[in-house]
């Protein structure tokens, strides 16, 4: 109870509510303590064997205030937590971390070493992407969960859309009925493949690769659930029109018979 769970932030009003909650779950000496991540203090060395991560999305931070370990030579907060994850894991240690969805796309150099990392350095097992506006009211960044194991490589990746999460997907968050979440955790242990999740491998992967291998992990490549509309009978649509024309005409009729009647001038 007092030398599994590790926690920090540096916010001194976060690390209160952190230690509160912890105590009223049982936990009598949380191990939740101030520290900068990113910070140049902050100790980089492999410790966890878990790592549960939701961090700040879209954030930067001065080049100045960036450990010098960290190597992906940016000042975006998300890809800096990422490699920060990496850095603290153990071989074989596993993470589950909420990124914004950039981050499988994006182009700058650091995106793509970040990407490396998650592919040649680790074992992602999964990507759930989630339903724009899970975060709401407070950011409508579309987001995706990484699952990985530290070590090894990728050879292959079960990925899954999630549509819905049991709210509404607007700020105002009220329960719905439509709800992935009981579905993902259905089908992630044994990769089970349905219209909303499939399992691709590196070979996949590289092939929607540039040149200079992005590693481009968007969902629109691989999963695409745009249905196409039905095809359109062009005389069936005419006939439609002509009954439509022929039914006006008469109504015009009906009320210009109507006016007359009414002793207006038409």
């Amino acid at each position: 109870m007092n030398d599994q769970l590790f926690g920090f932030d540096f916010s001194n009003t976060m690390i209160r509510i952190g230690i509160m909650n912890m105590i009223l779950h049982g936990f009598t000496k949380p191990n939740v303590h101030y520290d900068n991540s990113l910070g140049k203090e902050f100790d980089q060395s492999e410790e966890f064997q878990i790592i549960l991560a939701n961090p700040p999305f879209s954030g930067k931070l001065n080049k100045n205030e960036i450990n010098k370990k960290l190597d992906s030579n940016t000042t975006k907060t998300e890809l800096l937590f990422v490699e920060l994850i990496y850095n603290k894991l153990l071989v074989g240690g596993q993470a589950a971390i909420i990124v914004p969805s950039g981050v499988l796309f994006g182009s700058s150099k650091a995106h793509k070493y970040i990407r490396k990392i998650l592919l040649e350095k680790c074992q992602l097992e999964a990507i759930i992407y989630l339903p724009q506006g899970v975060f709401k009211p407070y950011s409508s960044v579309a987001t995706a969960v990484l699952i990985l194991t530290k070590g090894g490589s990728t050879d292959k990746i079960w990925l899954y859309e999630m549509k819905n999460d049991g709210l509404s997907l607007d700020d105002k968050r009220i329960d719905i009925d439509e709800n992935d979440i009981p579905d993902v955790i259905e089908k992630f242990p044994k990769r089970i493949q349905s219209e909303k999740s499939l399992t691709i491998t590196i070979e996949d992967i590289k092939e929607n690769d540039n040149k200079d291998g992005d590693y481009n992990l968007n969902v629109r490549l691989y999963i695409d659930n745009y249905k196409p509309e039905k095809e359109t009978d062009i005389q069936t649509v005419y006939e439609k029109i002509k009954k439509l024309k022929k039914e006006r005409e008469k109504l015009e009729k009906h009320i210009t018979n109507d006016l007359r009647d009414l002793k207006f001038k038409v």
